[in-house]
């Protein structure tokens, strides 16, 4: 019985017959899985590992498979991405929750990091070995793509501030004009004060004038937002009695709002800067192509992917966990929104985590969410 089925790539010779040494040694695993002797369940173990190494084996004739005719891009089936994704076979083989079947093309919220799956990473693994146009991951955007939701979720937050916080500063005791004076400095200055304050490149290299400037609207944006959070965390007067000031949620969500535009404006200036050390690692990545026959070509791309597996089993083995790409489990499956969410709060909690010379020369680590199983 034949497992795995790319309909698609039947007649790769190759390919068919790593599916159908994988779909044998699957239904020999299967045969003994459930046995309570002893000698037949250390066989289900033996034949578990060598699927183990078998989905590389599929993976890479996959791969192969796609990049023979060097399309322009690599587009993976739902089916593929099953597979390449998730690990998943089939429900014998790979039991898994019914969501891992629903996969989703909808874009995350962008964030300081850019976000794969693994079959978006061996897509553009395969651009650059093979100079082709290196396009966005499926369920993420281009940097500049990014940067152009960024803005307009910075636009958005800015809006909520400017209708929000004039009811919650006049309530603490500030005159109208005063409230939207201390606004409009925050809003208007947010990115000036993020250049300033990360001293970027573009800060430190303006001409004087202009550094100046920045360097006045980073002190009013950092005067506005202390005399807000000053305001906000303001005791109500003993004569006002309990109830008329605001209370201490009502305040955290105010100046949580303030964090998170200072959040997508400090995201933003990341964005820009990876991109000069993006296109510089495409070109890169070309020159060494340079004068590379395709097949050799194809042969680093497989190369590529094996470090990987290289990389997953080190990871497995410190969190002494199996080093399977293969779906293990019917727990739900973490998805790249998820992951993208835990990992962006957790930098919020430490802003100088990125400010470091390897992240200024090489650029942010980007994140690729690989089939396995973790602590969840």
């Amino acid at each position: 019985m034949t497992r795995l089925v790319f309909e698609r790539w039947k007649d790769n010779q190759p390919l068919r017959e790593a599916v159908e040494k994988f779909s044998s040694e699957a239904d020999s695993y299967l045969a003994v899985k459930d046995s309570p002797v002893t000698e037949e369940r250390i066989a289900a173990r033996k034949h578990w590992q060598s699927l183990s190494v078998q989905y590389w084996e599929v993976l890479a004739a996959l791969v192969d498979a796609q990049a023979e005719g060097e399309p322009e891009e690599l587009r993976f089936s739902d089916d593929e991405r099953l597979f390449i994704d998730y690990g998943y076979v089939d429900d014998d083989v790979t039991p898994a929750s019914p969501e891992i079947k629903n996969i989703s093309d909808s874009k995350i919220t962008p964030g300081l990091f850019q976000y794969y799956y693994f079959s978006d990473f061996i897509a553009e693994a395969y651009a650059m070995i093979m100079e082709k146009p290196v396009t966005p991951p499926r369920s993420g955007y281009s940097l500049e793509g990014k940067i152009g939701e960024m803005e307009r979720r910075l636009e958005a937050m800015a809006g909520r501030i400017k209708i929000i916080m004039p009811v919650a500063l006049t309530k603490q005791g500030a005159l109208p004009y005063e409230a939207e004076e201390m606004i409009s400095a925050l809003c208007d200055n947010v990115m000036p004060y993020t250049e300033a304050a990360m001293r970027t490149r573009k800060y430190r290299e303006a001409p004087e004038k202009e550094r100046q400037e920045m360097a006045v609207r980073h002190r009013a944006f950092t005067e506005a937002e202390k005399k807000i959070a000053a305001l906000l965390n303001k005791p109500p007067a003993e004569e006002e009695g309990e109830g008329k000031g605001l209370d201490g949620a009502e305040a955290a969500r105010l100046l949580g709002m303030v964090d998170s535009a200072k959040n997508i404006a400090r995201s933003m200036v990341f964005a820009e800067l990876e991109i000069p050390k993006w296109e510089r690692k495409i070109k890169k990545v070309a020159d060494e192509q340079m004068g590379i026959p395709a097949p050799v070509r194809r042969r680093r791309l497989r190369a590529q992917l094996f470090a990987k597996r290289e990389y997953m089993s080190i990871t497995a083995k410190s969190a002494r966990r199996d080093s399977t790409q293969l779906c293990m489990s019917e727990n739900a499956p973490l998805t790249l929104g998820g992951a993208a969410h835990n990992i962006e709060d957790l930098t919020a909690l430490d802003p100088d985590m990125l400010v470091t010379a390897r992240v200024r020369m090489y650029g942010i680590p980007r994140v690729i969410l690989v089939p396995g199983q973790g602590f969840g």
